[in-house]
């Protein structure tokens, strides 16, 4: 890990470890990050008051890591956005404590930045150890309503987002990537719609596979993780869809919701955490205006080109409810014009 010296085309790239309580996670982690065959980098590691011992094992077996110690956890976004401003780098890369890098990380994803200079973020595909990526051979994007649809694009180089367990974007460019409300989850979605709308590119590298072991600080059926899930899930849409947009998918909006408040009654789940997300969103109703009008202010491109690469399903469930439910989105999507990349004609 070295930074640049002398080498005016070679860009430093700054990479971001957000850790808590990862004590047994972070030696493969910065490991890989030994092995980096790009020579210009730097690593900070962002240590959310962890309880283990993760500082003592930076200070002692990785002297070349910059540690930032925080006195308390402040979440995922602004986590990272704490290790951003001591970064020096001019490519950021943000990278889980659990995850496995290959040698040509760094090099992979700074070289596609390189060449395309329309592009502002870039990320690998992630082999998620937790999951049978063989039930996955497509990938996936966004439904209008704001969830992640699996299986829609076969070409493996089309994306409409990538994850925030690695990626690397222009600092000069992004500047900060998150909206530190988030706290966890969906903020990828959020620095991958906010790309897009400001009319740059989002890369994918398929050939480039980082392993993540997944899940690793979460009960993934929690009340908070529901509830901050539902919250976020909305506050993209919010945020980025125009108001006329916003009229043509009110109907998909409510049939969701309905749906899904139904699947929770019948599964024995408690409908709680998504009110709560509801009511969050209508007492903080001033501040999401204001970030809605800054993000706006953004915009280069119209929603279609947006919807172009999202996906007219609004559920992965694939029983025959779930089944009717995207016949029923699909038929609303035609009926309202809305072009989402099964409806545009394109090859899949």
């Amino acid at each position: 890990m070295s930074e640049r010296r002398g080498l005016p085309s070679a860009t430093l790239v700054s990479v971001i470890v957000l850790n808590y309580n990862g004590e047994k996670l972070l030696p493969d982690c910065l490991n890989s990050l030994r092995s980096q065959k790009y020579p210009f980098f730097e690593v900070i590691v962002v240590d959310n008051a962890s309880m283990d011992k993760s500082r003592e094992l930076i200070r002692g077996q990785y002297p070349e890591v910059r540690l930032l110690a925080l006195d308390r956890n402040t979440g995922f976004c602004a986590g990272n956005h704490a290790g951003i401003q001591m970064a020096r780098g001019g490519y950021i890369a943000l990278v889980n404590n659990d995850v496995i890098l290959p040698p040509e990380f760094i090099s992979g994803l700074a070289g596609a930045l390189d060449g395309n200079e329309n592009a502002w973020v870039a990320g690998p595909r992630i082999n998620n150890l937790n999951m049978d990526m063989k039930a996955y051979p497509y990938n996936g994007t966004m439904s209008l309503t704001g969830i992640i649809i699996q299986n829609v694009f076969a070409s493996p180089r089309m994306v409409f987002g990538v994850s925030g367990a690695a990626l690397m974007f222009r600092r000069e460019a992004v500047g900060l990537p998150f909206d530190e409300d988030y706290e966890y989850f969906y903020e990828d979605v959020y620095l991958s719609w906010r790309t897009w709308l400001a009319g740059h590119e989002v890369l994918y590298l398929p050939d480039l596979s980082v392993a993540h072991i997944g899940s690793a600080s979460f009960r993934a059926q929690s009340s908070w993780y529901r509830w901050l899930l539902e919250r976020n899930r909305l506050m993209n849409s919010i945020y980025f869809w125009t108001g006329s947009t916003w009229l043509r998918l009110g109907p998909l909006f409510v049939m969701a919701i309905i749906i899904e408040q139904m699947m929770d009654v019948f599964s024995g789940r408690s409908i709680f955490p998504r009110w709560r997300a509801y009511i969050w969103i209508l007492t903080h109703l001033k501040r999401i205006g204001k970030k809605r009008r800054m993000l706006q202010a953004q915009r280069r491109v119209p929603d279609c080109e947006i919807i172009r690469r999202m996906s007219c399903r609004v559920t992965n469930i694939r029983n025959t409810g779930g089944r009717l439910l995207n016949v029923a989105a699909r038929c609303w999507c035609r009926l309202m014009r809305l072009k989402t990349w099964e409806l545009t004609g394109e090859k899949r």
